[in-house]
């Protein structure tokens, strides 16, 4: 039932989500997810808007959802033309409710939203970032500007909210923190084994070391390269395994063909199937150099694989501090090594590590990140009220004489 045919306090809540693609990646994944879960509450009229291309493999589920999803793009029509396009959209959807991803635009967003008269806005920031002199001062001047017109300002973990204290001028106390989540069923049904895994993505029966995310910087896999050679030359049968695709394919594959590890290294590019190769791995690691929360890290706690992760922000919230996995100091690959080979040769320790990993995941369902974001959504409502009711033009007409249109509320 569409809301016009619903009275103001059943109508359902018009939530927009600003991402920038729908491309593999955490936050768009976090976003299908919560779309999915919203959508089956039935109390709630979704759309999504992509800042910068409407593409990429979740754009397909979330179409499926019955949820639109709607193009204004920075990279083909420029800030200006964004902010032009971005506004007409918000008058034509009229959500109650602007739910932004999407923290490097904010100005124009902010001014876009505001011109189409949409009454409530909520940000969240997903990752840490270290902006140069001049970057954190026109960050700054943004925040000036924007900040009496966002409600809300999430993070999605401590040292996220942290860093947007300190980068923004924004008093940590008004930053709330909701950790993302993930739905855990999908990856510990157990219906596909691990045996079968291995052999579905070609890997026979060969222990598996492995790690999920784009090939960039933040991720660190060129310490990881390194630890693989330290690990084989330890006498340890493994192979290691990247999925995900980026800038860096390239220097990598050479930096694994310099080390002598092409026939140890497979990089299988950016995949759909996270949860069956995840069932074809025997530990995960994480070798980042910052993290905001790391999604993918807890789909491979919620696999149950025995994870290895830098001691950064984001990774030692997830693995609480190390008492749910191993955590080694960041660009450190003799460490990295050292606690590879400790797990690969101590099935007691792995077996451990899986358990305590199963058991932290259940913190980080999608469920309970939902629940926290409605109940968020639930007070912008009562506090702004929903998007103002179109204005119905009547024309009164005088005999003998045309008339100008006049406005009256409906």
């Amino acid at each position: 039932m569409r809301e016009t045919a619903m009275s103001d306090n059943t109508a359902k809540i018009k939530v927009m989500h600003l991402v920038g693609t729908l491309a593999l990646g955490g936050i768009e994944r976090l976003v299908t997810d919560m779309c999915r879960v919203l959508a089956n509450k039935g109390r709630y009229d979704l759309s999504v808007c992509c800042a910068l291309e409407r593409a990429g493999p979740f754009l397909e589920d979330i179409l499926k959802l019955g949820v639109p999803v709607h193009e204004c793009s920075i990279r083909k029509r420029g800030l200006v033309g964004f902010t032009r396009d971005f506004k007409h959209l918000l008058n034509t959807v009229r959500p109650d409710i602007l739910h932004s991803q999407v923290n490097w635009s904010v100005l124009w967003q902010i001014m876009a939203a505001k011109r189409a008269h949409v009454p409530s806005i909520m940000m969240t920031q997903q990752n840490t970032f270290a902006p140069n002199a001049l970057q954190r001062a026109r960050q700054r001047a943004y925040e000036i500007v924007c900040r009496p017109y966002i409600d809300i300002r999430t993070a999605v973990s401590d040292s996220v909210a942290a860093n947007m204290a300190s980068n923004l001028w924004r008093r940590r106390k008004d930053i709330l923190v909701i950790p993302n989540g993930v739905d855990l069923s999908v990856f510990n049904d157990g219906k596909i084994q691990s045996a079968e895994a291995k052999r579905l993505i070609g890997f026979g029966k060969t222990r598996i070391v492995g790690t999920v995310g784009s090939l960039s910087r933040q991720k660190g896999h060129k310490y990881l390269v390194e630890a693989a050679r330290l690990v084989i030359d330890a006498g340890i049968d493994c192979r290691f395994v990247v999925v995900g695709n980026g800038s860096l394919r390239e220097p990598l594959e050479e930096q694994v063909k310099g080390l002598g590890l092409t026939d140890n290294f497979v990089f299988l590019g950016a995949r759909r199937d996270i949860p069956r190769v995840l069932r074809a791995m025997d530990v995960f690691v994480l070798s980042s150099l910052w993290e905001g929360l790391p999604i993918a890290l807890v789909e491979a706690m919620a696999a149950g694989l025995p994870c290895i992760g830098t001691k950064v922000s984001g990774i030692t919230e997830v693995l609480d501090e190390g008492s749910a996995g191993i955590l080694v100091p960041p660009k450190a690959s003799r460490a990295l090594a050292d606690a590879l080979v400790q797990v690969l040769s101590d099935d007691e320790l792995a077996e451990r590590l899986r358990a305590a990993v199963k058991e932290r995941a259940k913190d980080f369902s999608i469920e309970s990140c939902v629940a926290r974001y409605e109940e968020l959504y639930q007070r912008l409502l009562s506090k702004n009220g929903r998007y103002p009711a179109k204005k119905a033009h009547i024309a009164l007409h005088t005999p003998g004489k045309r008339q100008p249109p006049r406005e009256s509320v409906s």
